[in-house]
């Protein structure tokens, strides 16, 4: 009997055991935000930020941008040498941090997370700032962007405020 029993739990924590596994692996697909189609720079001192597409994984790197899995950037790299623009991590952790937070995150909700590293503060002649800011909003690569108060450290200690609204 006490084997039996001792049998039937072992077989249920690893079932339970499976289960979970596979529910970390299968996650529901991340639902983005609808695309702003412009964008107005406010009357107020504000930073420029950009959100790539999660699939390009985009990094900046001494002011320029790359791509993790070598997806081609040359129409982000003109609107850049147009404008004389650069780019900036919006999040300031190493890319094994961004990487724990969002599988934790996907890991407890189910879902996909976005990839965090693919969000940028974009710097450049505040006289074509806006200009550049709708140039960059109209190419396929970028997924949002927005003018935002300039709020210093956010929650993650080296994190820059999002703030307003992609639709800004």
């Amino acid at each position: 009997m006490r084997r039996r029993y001792r049998a039937v739990l072992i077989v249920a924590f690893m079932l339970c055991w499976i289960t979970t596994s596979r529910a970390t692996a299968e996650l529901l697909p991340r639902t983005p935000l609808p695309k702003a189609t412009t964008i107005t720079r406010p009357p107020f001192e504000s930073l420029l930020k950009i959100k790539f597409r999660d699939d390009l994984e985009v990094r900046a790197v001494s002011g320029s941008l790359t791509s993790l899995v070598g997806a081609d950037l040359s129409n982000v790299e003109v609107i850049q040498g147009q404008f004389g623009l650069t780019f900036e991590q919006l999040i300031e952790v190493p890319q094994e941090t961004l990487d724990l937070i969002e599988t934790q995150a996907a890991q407890r909700s189910g879902v996909a997370q976005p990839d965090l590293g693919g969000m940028m503060v974009i710097d450049g002649p505040p006289e074509t700032l806006e200009q550049a800011a709708r140039a960059l909003l109209a190419l396929d690569e970028a997924c949002g962007a927005a003018f935002a108060h300039h709020g210093g450290a956010g929650a993650l200690g080296g994190a820059r405020n999002w703030g307003g609204s992609p639709r800004s």
